[in-house]
């Protein structure tokens, strides 16, 4: 299952054509691994694409629960505002956007996403790149991309550390700061 697709079901408001659309192409994404067909394949990639948004639209309307819908923006602040412990404020969300605007840093933040978007001869952003150093990785159940171990071990031949959390998110550093330092002093305790 791709961790990075979101449950689209049962929502209120309901899920938009757009959002079907763009999960499917995360899927089909996954599935083929590749993040952009060759020219001989974007008509199959395509088709690909508009099947499984078809199916999942036919799904998620065919949908039957006894539950009641659950309010997306509850869920959105569950996760990532103040409704759950592990969760940021808006304080918090205010804080670190006051910062980038500030320091005038929001743009050299954001550089690294732009120049993996501008250069996908040299591979997409989260392709394996045979780095050699030592690495530690630990992958948040809610962060954008969910590196599967496969993953990790072919990107990083020198892999020390790998440990999968069942909550946190993009902003791990921020939320779960316990666990991010627990990971990093045994995945660096080697080298004491």
């Amino acid at each position: 299952m791709c961790r990075n697709i979101r449950t689209l079901a049962n929502f209120e408001p309901p899920a938009t054509t757009a959002e079907i659309r763009s999960s499917s192409l995360q899927f089909v994404r996954k599935i083929s691994g590749a993040n952009k067909p060759s020219k001989a394949n974007e008509a199959l990639f395509q088709r690909a694409v508009d099947d499984v948004a078809a199916a999942a639209e036919r799904l998620i309307q065919g949908w039957v629960t006894g539950a009641p819908p659950k309010d997306r923006a509850v869920e959105i602040r569950k996760h990532i505002v103040d409704g759950a412990p592990e969760g940021l404020t808006r304080d918090d969300i205010l804080d670190n956007i006051t910062f980038y605007w500030f320091t005038n840093t929001a743009v050299s933040s954001a550089r690294l996403y732009w120049e993996a978007r501008q250069t996908p001869s040299k591979g997409g952003f989260f392709d394996a790149r045979g780095v050699k150093i030592p690495v530690s990785v630990t992958v948040f159940a809610n962060e954008i991309y969910a590196a599967p171990q496969t993953w990790a071990k072919r990107a990083y031949s020198n892999l020390l550390y790998f440990k999968r959390h069942d909550k946190g998110s993009h902003f791990a550093a921020w939320e779960q700061p316990a666990l991010l330092t627990a990971d990093l002093r045994e995945s660096f305790r080697a080298f004491r």
